[in-house]
């Protein structure tokens, strides 16, 4: 139990602490000059094609970093995007209550129920 405490505990920082925006902007800025830069560098190369494989290429990158804010809180309640936080409660709780049944401990039954039920 102290494990999970640990673990309860951990999870709860990563969730209050917010990816700084500064990250974000720096970031789309770096991309934006460098999507701006590359038609100029493949074009002696590539000829005309350089410019679909820019667009090509800035897609791919700009899916990523979106990808990468959607994943920066996964311990939200989006569908198909953050993680299952309440079928993950629900099998701690029963892995809780199973070894407490093993172990023939009683008394911290109903505040293990109470913890998964109300969130906190």
């Amino acid at each position: 139990l102290a494990d999970l405490g640990l673990c309860i505990g951990v999870s709860i920082k990563i969730k209050v602490t917010p990816m700084p925006l500064l990250y974000d902007a720096w970031l789309l800025c770096a991309v934006w000059v460098y999507l701006a830069m590359l038609p100029f560098v493949l074009y002696p190369q590539m000829g005309l094609v350089a410019v679909p494989a820019v667009v090509v290429i800035g897609v791919t990158v700009f899916a990523v970093i979106r990808m990468s804010q959607r994943l920066q809180d996964p311990f939200d309640y989006d569908v198909g995007v953050d993680l299952p936080l309440y079928t993950y409660s629900r099998i701690v709780q029963e892995q809780i209550i199973a070894a407490e049944a093993s172990s023939g401990i009683i008394c911290g039954r109903a505040q293990a129920r109470h913890i998964f039920e109300s969130g906190d």
